[in-house]
């Protein structure tokens, strides 16, 4: 009965030392999630900007490597701390998504789409342009994988409309020293399977529908923008300059105790306020009154207005 027994614990203990051993392995053999957070927490760290080049390349080279390894696709890569890894519901694809901070205050980004296919994975490297170039027409910019509008993505929302799947996304891009920007991102795929961007599914209004909203503050203030399951709408603050003579200059921009939303009708995303209008109203006035009570500089003298 003794020799039974003993013959049983050493059996146990030899399985589980097996078993925690083959999951190490797997963790640092099958996929190097460990030395991929190395290189994004140094390229979040360093101070030059050659050097934090050069890092991202090599990350860029590993990412590659590994998301090429069978069973890429379902190994859920939850060690990833420093990388935005995001699948949708129907997992059509997933995309691996970080930042890199520059010393002029901006930020480039990066994205790769893993796609799952009938003849094994199919890898996707989105390739960035700059926002600036088409700024004052984002709304109605239509992006490709080639011509990405860089951005770091935090969720994914899926719908179904027209007999066409749209992930709708929210995008955080430090935009320079001065703004910030948040937007709502649309990916899609065409007829082809090739990955299409912007999408005329949100309605403001009496406005044309945008392919995005975009959204333009003050680098000194954080904007909230999330998407509430419970209400099926994206909830985002409410944004204002600290003046009118201000209005269209972002950098003054900053959110207010409201909040305003996209809530999803059947076929596309309807702007929606969150307030009525007596809050509306109360709102209005009070920001009037803040206005006269400001400093302002006219005709090269500086006076208290009225």
């Amino acid at each position: 009965m003794k020799t039974i027994l003993v013959f049983t614990i050493l059996f146990l203990s030899f399985y589980l030392t097996f078993a925690q051993d083959n999951s190490r392995n797997f963790q640092t053999s099958g996929f190097n999630e460990q030395e991929l957070n190395s290189y994004v927490e140094q390229i979040l760290n360093v101070d030059d900007d050659d050097q934090r080049l050069t890092l991202n390349e090599a990350l860029k080279t590993l990412l590659k490597t590994e998301l090429q390894k069978k069973g890429a696709f379902s190994f859920p890569f939850d060690s990833l701390t420093s990388m935005s890894v995001l699948t949708p519901a129907d997992s059509a694809f997933r995309l691996f998504n970080w930042s890199v901070p520059m010393n002029d205050g901006s930020y480039n980004y990066e994205c790769f789409m893993l796609q799952r296919g009938e003849h094994g994975n199919q890898l996707t490297i989105l390739k960035p342009i700059l926002v600036d170039t088409i700024d004052v027409e984002f709304e109605k910019f239509k992006g490709n994988a080639n011509e990405w509008p860089q951005a770091l993505y935090y969720k994914i929302i899926s719908k179904e409309t027209f007999n066409r799947k749209y992930y709708t996304l929210l995008a955080w891009d430090v935009h320079n020293r001065l703004t910030k920007r948040k937007w709502i991102e649309v990916f899609w795929f065409d007829r082809n399977g090739e990955l299409q961007m912007g999408a005329p599914i949100f309605k403001q209004e009496r406005k044309a529908r945008l392919l995005r909203p975009v959204f333009r503050y003050s680098a000194q203030h954080a904007m909230k923008m999330d998407y509430n399951p419970s209400k099926d709408r994206i909830e985002f603050d409410y944004l204002a300059p600290e003046n009118s003579r201000l209005e269209g200059v972002y950098e003054y921009y900053f959110p207010d105790v409201t909040q305003d939303a996209f809530r999803w009708n059947n076929d596309y995303w309807e702007f929606e306020k969150l307030i009525d209008n007596e809050e509306k109203s109360k709102r209005d006035k009070k920001r009037i009154e803040k206005q006269k009570k400001e400093i302002i500089l006219e005709n090269g003298a500086i006076y208290e207005s009225n």
